[in-house]
């Protein structure tokens, strides 16, 4: 019976990637093979956390990287670098 329910629950899918050996199916090849531009310096005063509105800090984030000519593959990148430890979490 045990075999049969783990059989049945999703399993994370992991796959080789080119070149860059294992990798987690949701991350895209595109956002492994970001071009960053030497001057690739958004303007953002603050990092987030969870006391601050995120839908104001998402449109703010999203302008500053479209302003300093970023694209999505560098937006979603560049996430993780601009998060308070609080929404790590």
């Amino acid at each position: 019976m045990a075999d049969a329910r783990r059989s049945s629950r999703p399993q994370a899918q992991i796959v080789l990637t080119k070149n860059k050996g294992f990798g987690c199916r949701a991350l895209s090849l595109g956002l492994y093979h970001v071009q960053w531009s030497a001057k690739f310096r958004p303007s953002l005063t603050k990092k987030y956390d969870v006391f601050v509105n995120l839908v104001e800090f998402l449109q703010i984030y999203t302008t500053a990287i479209q302003a300093d000519k970023g694209e999505d593959n560098m937006m979603a990148n560049y996430f993780p670098i601009i998060l308070k430890a609080q929404a790590l979490s």
